[in-house]
């Protein structure tokens, strides 16, 4: 069970981001202010289409990508993984663990990855909502440090 639970909340964590980008970029406006310069105001601006897509490749496309790595290419690979006393974690009684265990560590990462993505989806709807555009700061900042 414990092996399956960061697939699931990935998983999990996928769909929510897919369902939440998609029903709320409609409430963005046709001119999406989409980069903030270091005064808070948008300097840069994205077509709505054009934003969703972007938000749907890094937001989703770029953690499943990254996961899937991550959990994958050491077991197709393994002279790739770069670990620590790698013969030691790699040795064949061990492997499956080490393996599992970084396949686990993908997962989470893949999950805070989609939530930083998603995060920043709500900063921008609420930074589109005033007129003029100005990112909220202090989100913006403890997003970032989480």
């Amino acid at each position: 069970m414990m092996r399956r639970l960061p697939w699931f909340v990935f998983v999990l964590m996928i769909f929510a981001s897919i369902g939440y980008l998609t029903m709320t970029t409609p409430q963005l406006p046709a001119r999406v202010a989409s980069h903030f310069g270091s005064n808070n105001l948008a300097n840069g601006w994205m077509l709505r289409a054009d934003y969703l897509r972007f938000m749907l490749a890094v937001g989703v496309l770029l953690p499943v990508v990254l996961t899937l790595l991550t959990a994958w290419l050491p077991r197709l690979a393994p002279g790739f993984v770069n670990l620590p006393h790698r013969d030691y974690w790699m040795a064949p009684e061990r492997r499956g663990a080490t393996l599992a265990r970084l396949s686990a560590h993908g997962a989470w990462f893949g999950i805070l990855l989609s939530s930083f993505f998603v995060a920043l989806h709500g900063l921008l709807l609420k930074a589109n909502a005033l007129t003029p555009p100005q990112l909220p700061m202090p989100e913006f900042w403890l997003v970032l440090g989480f």
